[in-house]
């Protein structure tokens, strides 16, 4: 499934969906063994905090977000922390997961295949759909047993299971808003940029955080990728017309523990198609945020439509 569409000088922008992975494929996993000690989490970063950033780097703009990012949610600890973290007031928790996931017993837990696209393609709709109906077969059992998620990924050789009995079991959104936080979700497949139609809903969460001075944190599964993608692309929405694309996407790839979007030498064969597209649509991204600044007047889908109409 592929959608193409015109970009800035005539250049051809594509957005293609990987296979989706069968239902043989996938298993119900740990998503991080050991789990994250009380309120921790992985790859945490705060644009408030620039410690991590070299001496030298430009910075202008960034103290201004108000925007974190992180690996996956799994606690009410977690969310009063980032909130902290963050200066406190109102916090947006962004989840960018299209896999269905949810928490059990305070263990973070997803359905998912070799590559994570259990649920690639599907519409957001569906993608919910399928994980209601996952956390309400989970709140049925009696018990669970999960493997550990580097078995899936074919990082192990051994799957470690771990069987769960007297099950609680809980949504992120019921994590989330029991931490006093609100939660938004827009799926995103792993390994890949967001869609057309996810694009959109970003830009309309990310204009009304920017114009509401809200914080927003923002994550995916391991707190890489598709959260460096979506920090990077409010950081262009707010300052893509003083700074460059490549100064914007260094700088957000250095605050995101050195993960560098433009390295595509080790990525495999499988993930590589994927990934330079991405690239490719952050510096088209850069230019829709550079002529509509904070989201506006157009949202992405006008604006490509526009340029590929002169």
């Amino acid at each position: 499934m592929i959608g193409a569409s015109l970009g800035m000088n005539r250049a051809l922008l594509r957005y293609a969906v990987p296979p989706r992975e069968t239902e043989d494929q996938c298993v119900m996993v740990i998503d991080k063994v050991p789990p994250p000690k009380h309120g921790q989490m992985s790859f945490f970063r705060a644009t408030n905090d620039l410690s991590k950033l070299p001496s030298g780097m430009e910075t202008d703009g960034l103290s201004d977000l108000k925007l974190a990012g992180c690996e996956r949610i799994s606690s009410v600890e977690q969310v009063k922390n980032i909130r902290a973290a963050l200066g406190g007031g109102p916090l947006t928790v962004l989840d960018l997961r299209e896999e269905s996931h949810a928490i059990v017993n305070g263990l973070p837990v997803t359905l998912r295949g070799p590559m994570d696209w259990a649920n690639a393609g599907l519409p957001q709709v569906d993608g919910a759909a399928r994980e209601s109906a996952m956390i309400t077969e989970l709140k049925r059992a009696k018990s669970v047993t999960l493997v550990d998620a580097n078995y899936v990924k074919g990082k192990k050789s051994n799957p470690q299971t771990t069987e769960l009995k007297d099950l609680n079991v809980q949504s992120e959104r019921e994590v989330v808003t029991a931490a006093g936080a609100t939660y938004r979700r827009v799926a995103i497949t792993d390994h890949n940029r967001p869609s057309p139609e996810a694009t959109d809903e970003l830009v309309n969460i990310m204009r009304h955080c920017l114009q509401a001075n809200e914080s927003v944190v923002v994550h995916c599964n391991g707190g890489r990728g598709r959260t460096t993608t979506a920090m990077t692309m409010v950081d262009m929405l707010k300052n893509a017309r003083n700074h460059s694309a490549e100064t914007l996407i260094r700088r957000m790839a250095k605050l995101s523990y050195d993960y560098n979007m433009t390295d595509l030498g080790s990525i495999s064969a499988l993930k590589r198609p994927f990934l330079e597209d991405r690239l490719k649509f952050l510096h088209a991204f850069h230019d829709y945020a550079r002529n509509n600044p904070s989201g506006l007047p157009l949202n992405w889908t006008q604006w490509r439509a526009k340029i590929a109409s002169e």
